[in-house]
């Protein structure tokens, strides 16, 4: 009688293609978002060996160098969340086949002849939402905030269909579309006094002085864009948005190793 097969299941691939986008992202969007702060005349035009076409004056007015840098801001952050997104895509598929695999088998064993596990067409064709809402109905996987990441989809598609204006093709919550994620914040307490919320730049560190404490707290944060507003999000706040997908998708990644362990493959959904 021949062995069944086993599954193997790369966990550390998964990881690190969700690691890597949101690196790509963080990376692309710094370097981006820094340049828009100080956009100067040469930087709107190429070099004469590389085409023989201009666009602009050789010294464009201050208010035309002002509206470079902010259109092109709003060009990294729109090209930043949907490729966040993308990669969010692919992290959740690999989730659900592996979990699927996982569902399938005994032990890491799995029945000769079984029929491979294919995606729902949902979830195929549906968002970031849909993805979720089948990741739980069909295994149980979840995370504490993970509609947050849904949220994140809303804002592409308004980015990507209407260059960031709020069309009622939008609106997730009455008249607005509502961003969500997860903020983090440093608080000083001291003994007998208010607690104090911190600068992001702690410069050289921060003085507790006796019996004070520094404490770090994950807040829940939401912006709305009303109906023909402009989707707007500044540095900070697309780096908490990738802390949050971070966050969200480590949830999802501890929730498909509860599964693999319910079904006796141990601390890791390898099957070996």
């Amino acid at each position: 009688m021949s062995e069944q097969p086993r599954i193997h299941i790369d966990l550390p691939a998964i990881e690190g293609k969700l690691g890597t986008g949101i690196r790509r992202v963080a990376a692309f969007m710094a370097i981006g978002l820094n340049a828009s702060r100080t956009v100067t005349a040469s930087a709107l035009v190429l070099d004469h060996s590389e085409t023989m076409f201009r666009f602009f004056d050789e010294e464009p007015a201050a208010e035309v160098l002002e509206e470079a840098g902010r259109e092109f801001r709003m060009w990294i952050q729109a090209n930043g969340l949907r490729e966040l997104c993308s990669f969010l895509e692919q992290y959740l598929s690999d989730i659900y086949l592996a979990a699927a695999w996982i569902k399938l088998s005994d032990g890491g064993k799995v029945a000769s002849g079984a029929k491979v596990p294919e995606l729902p067409k949902d979830f195929v064709r549906k968002g970031l939402g849909t993805k979720l809402a089948l990741l739980e109905r069909d295994f149980g996987i979840t995370a504490p905030h993970g509609q947050i990441l849904s949220t994140f989809w809303d804002a592409r598609n308004c980015l990507t269909h209407r260059l960031g204006f709020v069309g009622e093709a939008d609106l997730t919550a009455g008249d607005a579309l509502v961003v969500k994620w997860i903020g983090v914040e440093s608080w000083l307490l001291l003994e007998g006094e208010e607690p104090q919320l911190l600068p992001l730049d702690l410069g050289e560190g921060v003085h507790t002085g006796p019996g004070g404490t520094l404490e770090v707290r994950t807040v829940a944060r939401e912006k709305a864009f009303r109906l023909g507003e402009r989707i707007y999000l500044d540095a900070h706040e697309l780096s908490e948005i990738l802390f949050s997908a971070q966050s969200q998708c480590a949830a999802l990644t501890k929730g498909l190793l509860e599964l693999a362990k319910s079904k006796g493959l141990g601390e890791t959904p390898s099957g070996t």
